[in-house]
């Protein structure tokens, strides 16, 4: 049996512990396959709520083809807490092709479904605004214009809660305010390029002192991060652990990016607060 099919397993076996089966929908998470989001979507069923509510969130981190549909489907579920949340992770990863199903589930006999359901289509019909008419970005695949990046992060960004700074030419910091009241610096770049040649955005966040106190905290947290990586980066005479994230410039989409600063801003925060007790970076 592969470890794929032993964390599915684990999942479906209701004798386990709670932890052991979260643990198992958190590598499902990683793995990310058709196979495991099927394993996921079928894990909403479960009779524990709790794990109802990983499985859903799962499928929201995972964000592919196959989550998305499964995440829609839910939409439709009697379970409204279930369809809320549902209707939630799918307006944080901006999937525009839930709009039809959204309306439907306006139209809900849950006034909590309800509203979520209508702000998000709010949401999603300015995101489908702002995006171009050439979706696949196939017109700009070969060239990307550091100036470009300012609107493309604007796009991005549209209806988030944060502070953008352009610092010079593609190189801007943006303050992500973050649901428990905390903040975190984002650098979002345009000034690099891959073994290729082709240009690259990065996308990256201070988290701590790269001291050996923080090395192996770090290590372990980066096996956990089904988006971004672990590196260190050099600033001055100092060296800090930051997260990092990169996409191929020519054929970025505001989602995208959106996606990746959310991530970045997420994981950099908790590994700051857990590494340093403070909320300064």
């Amino acid at each position: 049996m592969g470890k794929i099919d032993q964390w599915i397993s684990t999942v479906k076996d209701a004798r386990s512990n709670f932890f052991d089966r979260s643990a198992a929908i958190r590598e499902l998470t990683k793995d990310g396959s058709s196979k495991a989001v099927a394993a996921l979507a079928e894990a909403i069923a479960d009779d524990d709520s709790l794990l109802q509510r990983d499985a859903a969130k799962a499928l929201g981190k995972i964000n592919s083809t196959d989550s998305t549909a499964a995440l829609i489907e839910l939409l439709k579920s009697d379970n409204h807490s279930l369809a809320e949340q549902a209707a939630q992770l799918l307006g944080d990863s901006c999937v525009v092709e839930a709009r039809d199903a959204l309306r439907l589930a306006a139209k809900s006999d849950s006034l909590s479904l309800k509203y979520t359901a209508e702000r998000v289509l709010r949401k999603l019909d300015k995101v489908a605004a702002s995006q171009p008419t050439d979706p696949a970005g196939t017109s700009s695949l070969g060239s990307f214009d550091p100036k470009d990046l300012g609107p493309l992060l604007r796009q991005a960004l549209l209806d988030a809660n944060v502070d953008i700074t352009e610092r010079k030419l593609g190189h801007f910091s943006v303050v992500m305010l973050l649901r428990d009241g905390r903040k975190q610096k984002v650098y979002v770049r345009a000034d690099g390029t891959d073994a290729a040649g082709s240009p690259l955005i990065c996308v990256y966040t201070v988290c701590a002192s790269a001291s050996k106190a923080n090395l192996e905290y770090a290590l372990r947290y980066n096996m956990r991060m089904s988006f971004g990586a672990l590196a260190i980066n050099d600033h001055g005479k100092e060296s800090f652990l930051v997260i990092v994230d990169t996409l191929l410039a020519q054929a970025a989409q505001p989602i995208a990016l959106r996606k990746s600063i959310d991530s970045v801003a997420k994981h950099g925060d908790k590994m700051e607060k857990q590494l340093t007790g403070q909320d300064v970076l």
